[in-house]
């Protein structure tokens, strides 16, 4: 298995929904990623039977012909993955250009996310500092004011 274990984050490591998968041939066309039980047997991405825990996965890739370990994202689950094959070149490491198109493009969708968000919460802060600098002038003032009232 040629992944780095330890790069995989911990809160998807807590979540039961692994499983093993291998490379199956298709004719002519590009080999599929098929998901396997930590028996080996086929796995379904929509029955959560047939997957297991971070922990099984791995000890099943020893005893199981299969190429590694995947996670199932749910619709349950806050968490979204993006598969993009070839991005990187193998022997440099370097990536290509459209992953850094594609990563760009949702730098910039973050960006405008948060200035909206940003933009939305300003006024509230505004009127919520006047009314507590408002109390507090108040506050200070009232006493000169009663004392101006009883002379």
């Amino acid at each position: 298995m040629n992944v780095k274990l330890e790069n995989i984050p911990e809160e998807l490591k807590q979540r039961p929904q692994w499983v093993l998968w291998r490379y199956v041939g298709r004719g002519d066309e590009k080999p599929a990623k098929v998901p396997l039980t930590t028996e080996g047997r086929f796995a379904k991405v929509n029955d959560p039977t047939t997957w297991a825990t971070y922990e099984d996965a791995v000890a099943a890739v020893e005893h199981i012909q299969c190429e590694g370990i995947g996670f199932v994202f749910t619709e349950d689950d806050p968490y979204c993955g993006v598969d993009i094959d070839n991005c990187r070149d193998p022997e440099t490491g370097k990536l290509n250009d459209m992953l850094t198109t594609v990563s760009l493009y949702y730098e910039g969708e973050f960006d405008s996310s948060v200035e909206a968000f940003s933009s939305m919460l300003e006024p509230i802060m505004i009127v919520f500092l006047g009314i507590v600098i408002g109390f507090i002038l108040v506050a200070m003032y009232q006493p000169i004011f009663l004392m101006g009232s009883a002379v």
